[in-house]
């Protein structure tokens, strides 16, 4: 059988299949979007949080969190912003981290 990943890389690059047809454009940007696709949070890769995107985000009135967040310091920086959540690999750093 033909690999699935040759799928993919034809895959029309305007739409993500996870978002499943919706457009972004539409609805002035990613975080409105978001909040009017009826989500109540947004869960970015890590690096792309900071302080200007979390009062952006919750300016939506989203939630934030941040994925995969593995190392101590990057954990501490999240706790900093004020995340409500934190998806990680090593549960025992985050405990670590969130009470320091």
């Amino acid at each position: 059988p033909e690999p699935l990943y040759h799928k993919f890389r034809a895959w029309d690059r305007t739409e993500a299949p996870w978002a499943a047809g919706f457009d972004k454009a539409r609805h002035g940007g990613l975080l409105p979007a978001i909040k009017a696709s009826g989500a109540q949070g947004w869960f970015p890769f890590h690096p792309d949080l900071d302080a200007s995107s979390v009062a952006r985000a919750r300016a939506h009135g989203l939630k934030v969190g941040g994925w995969t967040v593995n190392a101590e310091a990057d954990m501490q920086r999240l706790i900093g912003l004020g995340v409500e959540a934190i998806c990680t690999d090593y549960p025992d750093r985050l405990a670590t981290a969130s009470r320091s």
